[in-house]
């Protein structure tokens, strides 16, 4: 039997178990049962048409046509969006130029996804009207200033078709997804349902980044040679390697590697603090926990584990009942160190932790002399930086035995790109986003809790996201998500203010009618303003009733 099917019996047989498992957890508050299903199964079709169709192009125009027929049904196209962003690896080919130039653009699942979910999606909303609100507008000019910076910068060196792919890149990569995100977005329980889809996708990983590890075999690149794709020019096989000669295979499920499957990870477990609030049975729950967990352990990436702790820490220690969950996180962290401190097995975990393990010591030290010789080449030109950076002569040092330069620092490549003008414009959309989503948080915190614990995972995330890309490149998925995880951190605090609204409104009727109790106050502007479906049994709140 050829490999890629043997690698398809596996992967089917894992994600059959995930997808029982996880659905009852799921469709317990954060979607409905209908749609977890049309998700689930487009997974599975989209999964059996890329390992039978011989061909990345088949596969193209089959799960084109497949998504075409079915997107239309489901009312959140986000979501549909983020729970098939990652069915098989960021593969791409390029469409031929017919003799005239090399090639017309690049292809791949994930522009496929952009253009048959979201861009009809998009062309609906533009002719929708929608009230004013600042905060999109704001958010548009911040991230629009960004890329046209990066535009206009590659035209002072790249020819009219090289920008004319780059537009369509960003168009379909980027700006897609923030447009449809911050127009599409406009309850609190369709926040909740795309965080919910999210985590679908990378529970779903999990297991089969473990199964990786465990067998040393990455079961997605055998996908490769089948679909008519070059095989990748360095070694895709990593070993976390131990002083003794051993260690485990760094797992890349379909997020191209380690340190993106990680990053994946991490934002999955930062949004569990909203997604897992509700889930039910709790038996289950755990599972669905515990398999985003093994995913961020599989992937080997201490980059990533660094930033969840903070990440998580951060998100627990905020908001009501922040004492409760920190007391929670003390016993669970005293049992954690415990654990490690007496025995073997512990031992090994120390070892692959950041800073105080023996495991690949060289991998920081690389990351710090990389920082101290990108500083040399940022100086020659701070403003506006230099496209052609990498042939400078002082980052020689830094070429690997590949033959290549790993700027594993996503703040250095912008700012030796773009300068430090680039730089500041990189990071105003995310410093915007963050505090526009504290202070809507903050404001809505005793008006409706579960809003409040979104916008408590959002938050979380970003920073989270923030650290982790001080560590990384942003390749493959890594742009898509942190630009993703900016327009939810916008739409939230555009909903945010709808809810903080609808609740000075109740507090007034309940002024004026005295006899209403709070609690049915509360409830009230919680189903209004949030738009939380109700739990199953739960009668939903009449709008209006004194």
């Amino acid at each position: 039997m050829p490999e890629h099917l043997r690698a398809l019996i596996y992967i089917l047989v894992i994600a059959t178990a995930v997808f029982w498992i996880a659905e009852r957890p799921l469709t317990a508050r954060a979607m409905t049962v209908p749609d977890y299903r049309r998700r689930r199964n487009l997974w599975f079709a989209l999964t059996l048409i890329a390992f039978f169709s011989f061909s990345f192009w088949v596969y193209l125009i089959l799960a084109g046509v497949l998504l075409a027929i079915v997107a239309r049904r489901d009312p959140n196209p986000i979501a549909l969006y983020v729970s098939l962003l990652f069915v098989i690896p960021y593969f791409s080919a390029q469409v031929p130029g017919l003799g005239l130039i090399n090639y017309l653009v690049e292809l791949s699942h994930v522009r496929l996804l952009a253009l048959v979910i979201l861009l009809p999606a998009a062309v609906t909303l533009l002719y929708e009207r929608r009230p004013a609100n600042a905060l999109p507008r704001t958010a548009d000019w911040l991230f629009g200033a960004y890329l046209v910076h990066i535009v206009l910068m590659q035209a002072t060196v790249d020819s009219i078709t090289g920008l004319m792919r780059l537009v369509f890149g960003l168009a379909l990569d980027l700006w897609l997804p923030y447009y449809v995100a911050t127009r599409s977005l406009r309850t609190m329980g369709q926040l909740l349902e795309v965080l919910a889809a999210f985590v679908l996708a990378v529970v779903v990983m999990g297991p089969i980044g473990l199964f990786e590890a465990a067998r040393s075999w990455l079961v997605y690149e055998t996908l490769r040679s089948p679909m008519g794709l070059p095989p990748l020019g360095i070694g895709i096989y990593i070993i976390r390697a131990t002083e003794e000669g051993g260690g485990f295979l760094r797992a890349n499920v379909t997020a191209g590697n380690s340190i993106a499957f990680g990053y994946l990870t991490l934002v999955a477990t930062c949004w569990l603090l909203v997604v897992a609030r509700d889930f039910k049975p709790r038996v289950l729950g755990w599972a669905v926990v515990s398999f985003v967990l093994i995913g961020l352990g599989a992937s080997l990436s201490r980059g990533p584990w660094l930033a969840a702790a903070i990440a998580l820490l951060i998100g627990i220690s905020m908001g009501p009942g922040a004492a409760r969950r920190l007391a929670w996180a003390a016993a669970v962290g005293a049992v954690g160190t415990a654990f490690m401190l007496m025995t073997p097995q512990g031992q090994t975990v120390v070892d692959y932790l950041p800073f105080v393990g023996s495991v690949e010591p060289g991998s920081v030290t690389y990351r710090q002399r990389l920082f101290d010789q990108s500083m040399l080449v940022f100086w020659q030109n701070p403003l506006f930086g230099s496209l052609g950076y990498m042939f400078n002569p002082a980052l020689e040092s830094m070429r690997q035995g590949q033959g290549l330069i790993d700027m594993v620092n996503s703040y250095l490549a912008v700012a030796l790109a773009y300068g430090l003008f680039g730089l500041v414009l990189f990071l105003a959309p995310f410093v915007y986003a963050l505090s526009a989503c504290w202070l809507a948080r903050r404001r809505i915190a005793r008006i409706d809790p579960s809003s409040e614990a979104l916008g408590r995972a959002l938050f979380a995330s970003l920073i989270g996201i923030l650290i982790v890309i001080a560590a990384a490149s942003s390749i493959i998925h890594i742009p898509i998500v942190y630009w993703l995880v900016f327009a939810l951190c916008v739409s939230y605090a555009k909903v945010g203010e709808a809810v903080f609204r609808a609740g000075l409104e109740a507090r007034r009727v309940k002024v004026l009618t005295p006899g209403r109790s709070r609690s049915d106050t509360r409830a009230g502007i919680a189903h209004r303003g949030s738009a939380v479906p109700p739990r199953p049994g739960q009668a939903a709140p009449q709008r209006g009733r004194s």
